[in-house]
């Protein structure tokens, strides 16, 4: 054997060794599903359709696609085969705020899996939200009077130019902050705790609309 044909015996057997190594992978890797568009935290507006895009790695490895999304938006039906489209009406009167968005699919008999019966994709989270600003806020209760360690929750809606009234509570424009955190502080799901006795003043803001909310927190009577 010459010395050319010696050298690239092992170079062809390394090569053939690593295209097996690969595929070998391939075989192995877990059969996946995932939501490959719209990107985690876009924003639609009601009224609109969304299109959800769905990939399944390998291709067909998964049958009766079902595309779940947060109430109201809801269910809709199941699909066996590429394309993995959606189009997904988001409804006009929908409360705004975060929704999740999921899909479920039965694998193919033969895939290993440790549930055969369902596989679920990865949730992703999208906003929605009207386009324009309210052009008021109305929020309740209008003052509170609290003792360290109480919780309120406060209600908030929006009137929108078109007369409609929404609640913003959970908007992911809207906004809560406190001028004196060491009182009260709230939460960005609105919610209002009292921390020490003293004087605070939250505010709920989303776009220029905004009200403030005087908080007064007493000490418990006796100390």
């Amino acid at each position: 054997m010459s010395r050319a044909r010696r050298q690239a015996t092992p170079i062809a057997f390394a090569r053939a060794l690593a295209l097996a190594c690969a595929l070998c992978a391939c075989s192995s890797a877990q059969p996946t599903l995932r939501i490959s568009s719209p990107a985690d935290g876009a924003v639609v507006h009601p009224g609109e359709s969304l299109r959800v895009t769905v990939e399944v790695s390998p291709p067909g490895a998964f049958t009766d696609l079902m595309l779940i999304a947060g109430d109201p938006i809801g269910i809709f039906p199941e699909k066996d085969g590429p394309p993995y489209e959606y189009v997904v009406p988001i409804p006009k009167s929908i409360t705004p705020g975060q929704y999740t968005l999921g899909v479920v699919g039965r694998p193919r008999p033969g895939l290993r899996l440790a549930d055969t019966s369902q596989a679920f994709s990865k949730q992703i989270t999208i906003a929605v939200e009207r386009a324009d600003d309210p052009v008021r806020l109305a929020v309740f209760p209008t003052d509170l009077s609290l003792q360290p360690g109480e919780k309120r929750y406060l209600q908030v809606k929006g009137v929108f130019g078109d007369g409609q009234s929404l609640d913003l509570k959970l908007s992911t424009k809207t906004i809560y902050t406190s001028d004196t955190p060491r009182v009260v502080t709230v939460e960005p799901k609105a919610v209002v705790n009292a921390l020490a006795p003293g004087s605070a003043k939250v505010t709920v803001s989303n776009g220029k609309a905004k009200v403030e909310i005087p908080i007064v927190v007493s000490a418990p009577k006796g100390r």
